[in-house]
Formats: structure tokens, sequence, C-alpha cells
């Protein structure tokens, strides 16, 4: 994604743990943008957590309507993404959709949301096409991202799951 960007292969087995998880539900319909706006009413939490999960609710797409799902979905938007920026702590962002961004506006745009945040943060992971319904109204303890391990890969299929209270 980036030039000179992290790969799996340059993280710690404990960089893919997260002690400090937040989940919040922003819940959108096609192609509309998380903004700004909606991410900085939760600016305190966020400035302490390491692992912002962002459920969107589009994910009750996915099985019974995947074209719409793939195509008409939401997204961070570039503005967001840069308000991400400002928190250190953040190391991981998890989303219930295909892709941080709309896949085909970013492929057309060539990515901005990516690079913004590859640009911004040494070491990132985005999760993408999480399962984030399962954690809604959860006191979400700790999140792991298992990814699969690919020599020199910026991303890969992962295993993820989190300790709930």
């Amino acid at each position: 994604m980036v030039v000179d960007g992290a790969t799996l292969d340059q993280f710690d087995i404990s960089e893919f743990i997260f002690y400090n998880p937040l989940l919040l539900e922003i819940i959108k319909d096609d192609l509309e943008k998380i903004s700004v706006e909606e991410l900085s009413r939760y600016e305190e939490q966020i400035r302490s957590c390491d692992a912002l999960m962002l459920y969107t609710g589009f994910s009750r797409y996915r099985s019974s309507d995947p074209d719409r799902y793939l195509d008409m979905q939401p997204g961070l938007s570039e503005e967001g993404a840069q308000y991400l920026t400002g928190f250190p702590n953040l190391k991981c962002i998890a989303i219930d959709l295909v892709g941080i961004e709309n896949v085909p506006e970013g492929r057309r745009k060539l990515y901005p949301v990516h690079k913004i945040l590859f640009n911004a943060f040494k070491k990132l992971i985005i999760l993408e096409d999480a399962n984030l319904g399962l954690l809604a109204k959860k006191n979400v303890k700790k999140v792991y991202i298992i990814p699969m391990f690919i020599k020199h890969a910026d991303g890969a299929p992962a295993t993820a799951f989190a300790e709930i209270e």
C-alpha cells in the first residue's frame, strides 16, 4: 500500500494483542462515510484505546445482499482517517466492512484512506470484514488478531477474537 511500509514479519507477536479496545457503533447506510464529527464525540475514549473497532451495521448485507455489501459499502472518510492519525496509541483499526474505504472508490482514487493511515503510523493493523456485530453491546476486554504470516506481505487473512466481560 505504501513505500517502505511495515510488513507482517516486522511485527512482534505481542503487537497483535490489544489490551484497551474500544468498540464504537456508528451506523451507516449505502456509501455513507464515517466523519470527523462522529469520531470526535468519542475523543477521550479513542485517546486511551489501542484498538478502535468501528461497527457500522452494514455487515448485515454480507450474506443477504453480497453485491450491495461489496459495491455500496460505507467507509471511513479521508478526513476521519486524518483525524485518527492524531492518536499515537492507536495500533489497530477494525471495521465490519470489506474495506476501511469503499473498495470501488478506493481503487479509482488509489486508496487514499489506507495511505493516510499507513503513512502516519509506523505500524498499524487494519482489520477489515470483521464480524463486530457479535461484540455489540458487550464489554470488550482484550482483542487478539492472528494473521497468516507471509514474509514481506503487507496484509494477509487473519483470525481475530476477543475476550468479553
